[in-house]
């Protein structure tokens, strides 16, 4: 099972493509593996946040880096 660090390096792997295009989709694949690994919610839970700082951190900043 991936680790929250393996996230984090995937996501640094991906932010070096330089198709922006491709980036996207691979950023919006990671944020669903993320969501069925880890088990975020497909809704705001701010419970479910307030235990899971650190992964919900990286998945926010995974999102911001798409261009969409």
């Amino acid at each position: 099972m991936k680790t929250l660090a393996n996230f984090r390096k995937d996501f640094e792997e991906i932010l070096e493509d330089t198709n922006t295009n491709r980036r996207d989709v691979r950023l919006a694949n990671l944020m669903t593996e993320m969501e069925g690994t880890i088990g975020i919610p497909m809704l705001q839970n701010l419970d479910w946040e307030a235990q899971h700082p650190e992964e919900i951190e990286l998945y926010r900043e995974i999102s911001n880096a798409r261009v969409l």
